[in-house]
Formats: structure tokens, sequence, C-alpha cells
């Protein structure tokens, strides 16, 4: 009986300790994204989309956003500055030039901080750009020794 007792001591201590440390790494958490993916539906006389991703630093220690890069190069990522106080807000704002571009474009960028908790975020950006134009051929045919009247 007091093994068992001894057992469900240990598995208790054990879950303590899991639960702490599971805690810990919580309140340890990076930065906070309202949103890392985002979708747009383009016009078809938008040369360009903006989107914002807003964030939050709620750790008790600065965070220094140390690099940005995006996919390729018809995205760009701004930021205001590169370090955030505890508690504050910022956000990184991407410009997508649409250019040629049809059909779907999926873009990301890469957030790189000196916090290592979560050194590299990933942000998403989902585009549909409508088609501008379609050709689709017509073929125009007569029978023998019949007239050839188009506008009829």
């Amino acid at each position: 009986m007091a093994q068992v007792y001894k057992k469900q001591g240990m598995f208790q201590w054990l879950w303590t300790i899991a639960l702490c440390l599971l805690c810990s790494v919580t309140a340890q958490a990076q930065l906070s994204w309202s949103t890392r993916s985002q979708e747009r539906q383009s016009k078809l006389t938008d040369e360009q989309i903006v989107v914002e991703y807003p964030f939050v630093n709620p750790t008790d220690h600065p965070i220094t956003i140390t690099a940005l890069h995006t996919s390729c190069g018809c995205t760009t990522a701004a930021l205001a500055k590169k370090t955030y106080q505890p508690k504050e807000t910022g956000r990184i704002t991407a410009t997508f030039t649409i250019g040629e571009r049809e059909g779907e474009q999926n873009k990301s960028i890469v957030v790189q901080t000196d916090d290592p908790a979560e050194s590299t975020v990933i942000l998403r950006l989902k585009v549909r750009v409508p088609v501008r134009w379609e050709m689709s051929s017509r073929f125009l045919y007569w029978k023998a020794k019949e007239p050839r009247n188009c506008l009829s």
C-alpha cells in the first residue's frame, strides 16, 4: 500500500512540475500577433495590396526585430521601429505589388527577433488577383457552296 502512495505522490509531483514549466513557457511567449495569416481579393484596378500585421510585446523585457525577409521582390515589409518595450504595440506593413500577376498569389514574410522564446515567425499573405482578360478561340466554318455572310 505504501508503494501505491509513493507512485501517486511521484505522479502528482511530476504533473505539478510539468504544469509549472508549461505556464512559465506560456508567460515567456514572444510577440503576440493579432493574425499571422491574411487573405485578400484584389480588384482589376488595384496596383498594390497593403496589409498590416499588428502585434504586442506581452513579455517583461524589450524585444528587437532584427530582420524582415519577404518571399519575393513583389512584396515588401516595413516596420516603424525595431525595438518594442514590454506591453508596447506595433505593426508590420506588407505591400504586395500586383504587376502582371494573375490568379492566387501566396507570399510570406519571415520576422526574426532577438527573443529566444520564438526567434522566427512566418506571416502569410494570400492574394487572389483576377484575370484581366481572356482570349478564347472561335472557329468559323461554312458548308460547301454556302454563302459566307458573317453578319447574319
